[in-house]
């Protein structure tokens, strides 16, 4: 943007110039506008290349964005899966002991009495 009111300035300074100037200067700064304003144009035309290309990007980053958020919900929705898949082993396993202990304890009992 700076870039842009520079050249802006030069030109607007050149015009005035040309005012008190013979027709070989008056050329010269008339050159020099023409360049001045080539260059400001092509400085237009990088920023507005730039501009779509930051917008581009950013439609990228917001889809990425949403897949990541997609994902880490998904994980999230896994890793309480997988919490409560581990305390329904945990129970089980406790279960499956007791019925042991009980089992054991009643064939005991049961030889015992024969």
């Amino acid at each position: 943007m700076k870039r842009i009111m520079v050249f802006a300035s030069a030109a607007v300074i050149a015009v005035t110039l040309l005012a008190g100037c013979d027709a070989k200067e008056r050329e010269a700064l008339q050159n020099k506008v023409t360049t001045l304003e080539q260059q400001l144009a092509e400085a237009n035309n990088s920023l507005n290349e730039t501009k779509t290309t930051l917008a581009a990007r950013e439609e990228a980053l917001n889809q990425v964005q949403a897949q990541l958020d997609t994902t880490e919900k998904a994980r999230a929705e896994a890793a309480a899966k997988v919490t409560k898949l581990t305390n329904e082993l945990s129970a089980a396993k406790k279960e499956l002991a007791k019925r042991k202990k009980a089992a054991a304890t009643t064939q005991k009992k049961s030889t015992t009495k024969k």
